[in-house]
């Protein structure tokens, strides 16, 4: 349609190009950016939760074997959720005992 405009008026516009779609960046760097500039530094979080989420993704990519955000689907997230209710849970501190109320039978 644009080809037969110009051809009865005489005048060709100047055709604007389409931007380039971003290459998707993998997923260890996307991991990256999330856990110093995303969420993480946004929401100040303490220590030991920065260290669960960075394990976690971790284990995830470990796990998963996809380099790219848009490569991974529910399974390989249902994948982890199977290995991460396989592992043991930590043994609870005295001090956390304490303060939850339980007592133990040691």
């Amino acid at each position: 349609m644009q080809k037969e405009i110009e051809l009865l008026t005489g005048k060709a516009e100047p055709r604007s190009r389409k931007p380039k779609p971003k290459a998707p960046q993998p997923l260890d760097v996307l991991i990256d950016v999330y856990l110093t500039t995303g969420k993480a530094a946004e929401n100040n979080w303490r220590k030991h939760t920065l260290q669960a989420y960075a394990l976690g993704l971790k284990l995830f990519c470990q796990s998963c074997k996809k380099t790219r955000l848009d490569e991974i689907t529910g399974d390989d997230l249902k994948g982890i959720q199977g290995l991460c209710g396989s592992i043991a849970p930590r043994p609870a501190s005295p001090t956390t005992r304490a303060l939850s109320g339980t007592t133990s039978t040691m």
